[in-house]
């Protein structure tokens, strides 16, 4: 992660949500990065009990694994956005 910082030109010492990450990542066109971000609030959340759904989006849908990352990025940021309205 700290690697993944310096590269985004973030501030290692500074702490930054995954959350936060994917929206710097998006900003610079890093959309593996982004991706990658997201799972982890998605595991997080699912962890937690609060994105069963999501979870269940990842292991039930067979397509999921198939898209490309920018395409898993777009559908897990569009879940979050509709989920914090």
């Amino acid at each position: 992660m700290k690697a993944c910082r310096l590269a985004s030109g973030l501030n290692p010492s500074e702490p930054y949500s995954d959350y936060q990450l994917a929206l710097l990542f998006t900003k610079q066109g890093k959309f593996k990065n982004a991706l990658a971000s997201l799972e982890k609030v998605l595991e997080k959340a699912r962890q937690n009990g609060e994105a069963a759904d999501y979870g269940e989006l990842i292991r039930t849908n067979a397509e999921f694994s198939s898209l490309t990352p920018y395409k898993r990025y777009r559908l897990l940021l569009n879940r979050f956005s509709l989920a914090e309205e």
